[in-house]
């Protein structure tokens, strides 16, 4: 991809009470994604989380977004209410939060 922005699709560890599940951040970028607030969102943003979450089952070892998404990605990152606390979310935030 062009141009692409790129974030490390790193692998952290979320801690569900005794259990840490290995996780990587295509994984929380998508749990983020695929979920939406009460109100919904227009079909125009659908649109372009479709087009992010296909750039995120492709990751490997790098997470690649076209800068056209970027400003979404982060948006919807940073806006996420997390179910759990923990220092590996907390880790995916902040490098998200780094994008430029």
């Amino acid at each position: 991809m062009k141009n692409a922005k790129t974030i490390p699709n790193k692998t952290v560890d979320l801690r569900f009470g005794n259990e840490i599940k290995k996780t990587k951040y295509s994984e929380l970028a998508k749990q983020c994604l695929e979920t939406t607030t009460v109100q919904g969102i227009p079909i125009s943003e659908i649109r372009q989380r479709l087009r992010i979450l296909d750039s995120l089952e492709a990751a490997n070892v790098s997470i690649d977004l076209d800068p056209s998404d970027l400003s979404l990605f982060k948006k919807v990152i940073m806006e996420n209410k997390w179910v759990v606390v923990s220092h590996g979310i907390v880790e995916f935030v902040n490098d998200v939060e780094a994008l430029k």
